[in-house]
């Protein structure tokens, strides 16, 4: 009896780690991860969900591996501060958070997301967990409302015709030159 017992238990663990592996295998423009940071050592990705290969064409067990794969694809102007944020947040134990450009395997150019929290060990290393998110058409988004509030900034000041905006209430929110 007390093998079956122990042979449901380890099905029931099997089972509940193939759910936790899906969830993260299939998470929608993203990945989820266990980087590992041994005392003095360099950080090692201890787990990555397939999303990574969906997101920058790198098969998850390349980057486990190597870390170095997805270091290697951060863009030009935002690896120096992306290592020195993640430096910062290794080394004071404090949740880890940045958003940066990277390339895929394929050349496209990606916004990235990503967040951890660290679990310090006894050894005196830590575990991170953490999630990549693919921030691209957001990041689009805003740029083009940027572009949009610049364009309509600027026809609104320099109209050569008087114009206003008011508010519900009726009460003038702005006025461009030509009006005043």
């Amino acid at each position: 009896e007390r093998a079956a017992a122990v042979a449901r238990a380890e099905e029931a663990y099997r089972a509940g780690e193939e759910r936790v592996r899906a969830v993260g295998d299939n998470l929608p423009d993203g990945a989820v991860y266990q980087v590992s940071v041994p005392p003095g050592g360099p950080p090692r990705f201890a787990h990555i969900s397939a999303g990574v290969e969906t997101l920058l064409g790198v098969p998850a067990a390349e980057v486990v591996a190597d870390p170095e794969t997805l270091y290697r694809l951060v863009h030009p102007d935002d690896i120096g501060g992306f290592r020195a944020a993640e430096l910062a947040a290794f080394t004071a134990l404090r949740p880890f958070e940045y958003e940066f450009r990277s390339h895929t395997r394929g050349g496209a150019v990606r916004w990235l997301h990503v967040r951890s929290r660290p679990t310090p060990r006894a050894d005196g290393g830590s575990d991170w967990n953490g999630l990549l998110l693919d921030v691209t058409e957001r990041r689009r988004a805003e740029d083009a409302l940027r572009r949009s509030e610049s364009l309509f900034r600027g026809i609104f000041q320099n109209a050569s015709a008087g114009v206003s905006l008011t508010g519900p209430d009726g009460r003038f929110v702005a006025a461009n030159p030509a009006f005043e």
